[in-house]
């Protein structure tokens, strides 16, 4: 597996979850539709994260359907592909 640039997104919500105690926009007393500003701001970061994970996956060439490879691999082999 390579790293890329693109794999520093994951360190995003990684620091904001774990500085949430850090932030005083998080730590107050507003509610948000009737939930603590904390709750919001943690399920926007697991929404968020699954969002990253999706891009990072769709981006990364290791991970390609081997179904496409063993599909390419035989368009190759076909007597329509050699002409």
């Amino acid at each position: 597996m390579h790293l890329t640039s693109a794999h520093t997104l994951i360190l995003l919500p990684v620091i904001a979850l774990v500085f949430t105690p850090l932030f005083p926009f998080v730590n107050n007393d507003t509610l948000i539709l009737g939930f603590p500003v904390m709750m919001v701001w943690v399920a926007g970061w697991g929404v968020a994260t699954t969002f990253i994970l999706a891009a990072l996956y769709r981006n990364e060439p290791e991970l390609g359907d081997p179904s496409d490879d063993a599909a390419a691999a035989a368009n190759a082999h076909s007597p329509e592909a050699a002409s």
